[in-house]
């Protein structure tokens, strides 16, 4: 039995990640398993047991996302993998080879794919590109075919003799025991489809005989002289090869055509299947495009049909545009917005760490009467209920959910939100949900100069609703991330505003609804110490760390704020601290020009920085460091692209969101690993000459100081470990590289309260 485990190395099985399976595209079925493709992504189910349900994704071993098509290849027991950015995959029993020749190459920009086809241990894939000759065995590519014109399908002969494609609007053949990059040595076939506004679409291989699909689901026998139309009743599709004959599908049924031309209907379909399947000895898979799979198994000349439903957990959205964590439990969003709105088919999701649970836009449009879409913030109820929530939308103003249900819909008619389009209803944006300490919750809408819209509104406990009309912000199209800091201060961050220059919007409200005493003041530019103006064009994240420093994020790297409660004035800028690093003369910036998307502060007061284009970052509690930098080529990250992020203290986990489905990595800083007595292990154990110098600690709770001496006891070496693991090169802190012997190495919780002891031993070489 050949089989699939997933593969995870030291740094992989601290990472998780969740995308959705919910529409099964592409199917392949192997010796013992059949592979399928939904929603872009890879899982597999036991062909004797449906039940059996294996994931693959980043964090165990595949090299990209978004999956194109897939297709088994016996002779090499090799999973084909083709992504949309070009990617190839080779998945088999003994893991993942990785293939970017086409993905990197700055020649073939066209990367579509629209067809696989295989014969022995080779597999020609055609698409946008031309032809791609890959074997499969050796996981090498042997020869491009390069074209002009789309290759929209691809054929091998059964015997293995022939090739024909179709490129463009004709139809070519050639041989396969010549040298096909030669475009000379390929014959054109003139034949056309009956209908003159028809194409050809697709051809396969009945046996030898090749077989046409014109795009008005005609099917022709390819002749010599003429194409030959095949009876049938239904309007074909596709075609699937096989040993020894053609599968043609259509949207309703399946239908056989052997080498001499008889064509069989094999079964209908209930609904309507996607144009793609699998073959196997009797068996046919056929992919529905929803949950479930089609199974047609050959009994006799019959042909029985079972369809199947293998149960995945997951999400309903990849996009996590927003998120909050609380309690035990992740709540997000998809939406997004720019000046206007995306119309994004809005769900709601909720994750207690094992379960998701979603609501849909069609489940929230039932309840409310009108469509759900662009949610856009979210934010847990007070009163501590994990199903009682609030979320924004970016057109249809506040949405508040208990236990699944619409409770209520806050809108221009019912509070004091407004319509930034005089007369719609479907303008009410709304975002930057916080709470205050008093238990208000405000909100930022984003509106146009001259429409009247208070841009600031609160809700009290009680459910009244005030507005809050400051000047500095009138007009502003979009806000984005708002706080509230211990003395009652609130910083409010522009997302799109054109009169003067994006910022943050600083005030206190003083705990009245009385707009005299406010003190406010919208802040474009910022200070450094030295008097030196922080010149970003845009302020993208907020977060408070646990010792109460602010600090910011932007589209130039992040920095802290220096009193950012003070009373607010617009001739007083706020000052900042951006973090240096390096030695004199040789300063810098830390993350300098990095544009920050996203700021999280874990339970040891380190920064996480989501950026917008080159992943995640691990800062140390006081900014000055870089700790740990994570992204798409040295992790499972699933994209560089960070939209979102949120913590769970208990636990230590911290929630990355994408555009491509949510990473989840664990810190080690969970209140445990802060205090239990470390169990890391050491290896390798003894240290020999042929060993790269260098021993790894793994399984350490981050934050854990590390003692090493020696066997008379001298302390040799010290280090406190960033996460998981810590590598220890031998030698001394002082750069001395240490000899054979004995050495302890002592373990103590981040808290000092336990200690393990581990002895290694290194082995040199005696020149």
């Amino acid at each position: 039995m050949l089989s699939f485990p997933l593969l995870l190395s030291g740094q992989e099985s601290i990472w998780q990640t969740w995308v959705v399976r919910k529409h099964t595209t592409s199917i392949a079925a192997a010796e013992k398993h059949l592979f399928a493709v939904a929603d872009g992504s890879l899982y597999s189910i036991g062909l004797d047991n449906a039940d059996q349900v294996d994931l693959y994704d980043r964090a165990n071993g595949l090299s990209d996302v978004g999956i194109s098509q897939i297709a088994w290849c016996a002779a090499a027991k090799r999973l084909i993998i083709y992504y949309t950015s070009g990617g190839i995959d080779l998945l088999s029993s003994k893991g993942v080879e990785h293939i970017d020749a086409l993905k990197t190459s700055n020649q073939m920009t066209r990367r579509a794919l629209y067809q696989i086809s295989i014969y022995g241990e080779r597999a020609w894939l055609a698409g946008e590109f031309g032809i791609i000759q890959l074997n499969v065995a050796r996981g090498q590519i042997e020869a491009t075919y390069r074209s002009n014109r789309p290759i929209n399908s691809i054929a091998i002969s059964t015997d293995g003799k022939q090739i024909a494609c179709v490129e463009g609007p004709n139809i070519k053949i050639g041989l396969l025991a010549d040298n096909l990059q030669d475009p000379s040595l390929w014959r054109s076939v003139t034949l056309q489809p009956e209908n003159k506004k028809a194409k050809w679409q697709a051809i396969g291989y009945a046996g030898t005989t090749l077989i046409g699909l014109a795009t008005d689901g005609i099917l022709y026998h390819l002749q010599e002289q003429r194409a030959k139309i095949l009876p049938h009743e239904a309007k074909i599709t596709k075609l699937i090869p096989s040993d020894t004959e053609l599968f043609v599908l259509s949207s309703s049924s399946i239908f056989s055509v052997s080498e001499d031309l008889n064509v069989h209907l094999i079964g209908a379909s209930s609904g309507d299947f996607l144009p793609t399947g699998s073959v196997q000895k009797g068996h046919i898979w056929q992919a529905t495009g929803g949950s479930e799979i089609a199974h047609f198994r050959r009994t006799g000349d019959a042909w029985d049909r079972q369809m199947l439903k293998p149960t995945i957990e997951g999400p309903a959205s990849n996009v996590f545009y927003a998120m909050k964590h609380k309690g035990k439990h992740l709540y997000t969003v998809n939406g997004g917005r720019g000046t206007d709105r995306f119309r994004t088919q809005g769900v709601v999701q909720l994750f207690d760490g094992k379960h998701w649970s979603a609501l849909l836009n069609t489940d929230v449009e039932a309840q409310s009467g009108v469509p759900f879409l662009d949610p856009i913030d979210i934010l847990p109820h007070k009163d501590g209920e994990a199903s009682h929530y609030y979320v924004a939308s970016w057109g249809e103003g506040l949405y508040e959910f208990y236990n699944g249900k619409l409770v209520n819909r806050f809108h221009e008619e019912n509070s004091t939100l407004a319509s930034a389009v005089l007369g719609s209803p479907h303008y009410v944006r709304v975002g930057s949900l916080t709470y205050d300490r008093r238990g208000n919750l405000w909100m930022a809408q984003g509106g146009a100069e001259g429409m009247g819209i208070s841009a600031i509104s609160r809700m009290s406990p009680e459910g009244k609703w005030y507005a809050y009309d400051y000047p500095a912000i009138r007009g502003t199209n979009s806000f984005h991330t708002h706080i509230v800091l211990p003395n009652g201060t609130k910083w409010l961050l522009d997302s799109h505003k054109s009169d003067h220059g994006e910022g943050v919007f600083v005030y206190q409200d003083h705990g009245t609804d009385d707009l005299s005493d406010d003190a406010s003041a919208h802040y474009s530019t910022m200070t450094e110490l030295s008097g030196r103006s922080v010149s970003f064009s845009k302020l993208t994240a907020l977060a408070l760390d646990r010792r109460g420093i602010l600090w910011v994020g932007s589209n130039i790297g992040y920095f802290s704020v220096l009193n950012p409660g003070r009373t607010p004035q617009a001739s007083r800028p706020p000052t900042v601290s951006r973090p240096i690093g390096g030695e004199a003369p040789n300063l810098f910036y830390v993350l300098d020009n990095v544009p920050i998307t996203t700021i999280a502060v874990d339970a040891m007061n380190r920064k996480w920085l989501g950026t917008e284009s080159s992943g995640l970052y691990l800062i140390s509690e006081d900014g000055l460091q870089v700790l740990r930098h994570y992204h798409k080529d040295n992790s499972p990250l699933l994209d560089n692209r960070i939209l979102s992020l949120a913590i769970d203290e208990g636990k230590g986990l911290l929630y990355i969101g994408t555009g491509f489905g949510l990473n989840v990595l664990e810190t080690a800083t969970s209140p445990e690993n802060q205090t239990k007595r470390p169990s890391a292990i050491a290896y390798p154990n003894p240290l020999r000459p042929e060993h790269p110098d260098g021993i790894t600690l793994e399984s350490l709770p981050a934050g854990a100081n590390i003692h090493i001496s020696d066997a008379s006891g001298r302390l040799v070496h010290q280090a406190r470990s960033v996460d998981q693991s810590y590598r220890w090169d031998t030698y001394t802190n002082q750069g001395v590289r240490l000899p054979s012997g004995i050495y302890h190495i002592r373990v103590y919780a981040p808290d000092g309260s336990e200690a393990q002891l581990i002895s290694v031993s290194i082995i040199r070489s005696i020149d």
